[in-house]
């Protein structure tokens, strides 16, 4: 019998209850995850890799599949660079995108005076 999982946070839970279908799907993609930005960290040389998201919250089963396969992309000199959570929360890029519309003055937009 095949049961479905309702969402990603259920598949979680039947990981962490010994699920061995459900750990797998969570480890196969959080190292499809890891091994993208471990790829890029090779070509660009960060400082820093924030990962974002709510899959990232789901727990330590996926951030320790994610930070392994990120690890095994990288070149020696960045060994010790490790993806972190961003500091405000896991939804920065949103928050970045509506900014704009918290600091920009409200008017109406320039026009040449050309007829339409």
């Amino acid at each position: 019998m095949t049961r479905r999982a309702g969402d990603l946070r259920a598949v979680a839970r039947r990981a962490a209850h010994g699920d061995p279908h459900a750990t797998a799907a969570i480890t196969l993609g959080a190292r499809a995850a890891g091994r993208a930005p471990g790829g890029l960290a090779d070509a660009l040389g960060p400082h820093r890799v924030v990962v974002a998201g709510g899959v990232p919250l789901i727990g330590a089963l996926h951030q320790d599949a994610l930070c392994a396969a990120f690890a095994g992309e990288l070149v020696q000199p960045l060994r010790r660079l490790r993806p972190t959570a961003p500091r405000d929360g896991p939804d920065p890029a949103v928050l970045g995108a509506a900014a704009p519309t918290r600091t920009s003055p409200q008017r109406p937009p320039h026009t040449t005076g050309a007829q339409r």
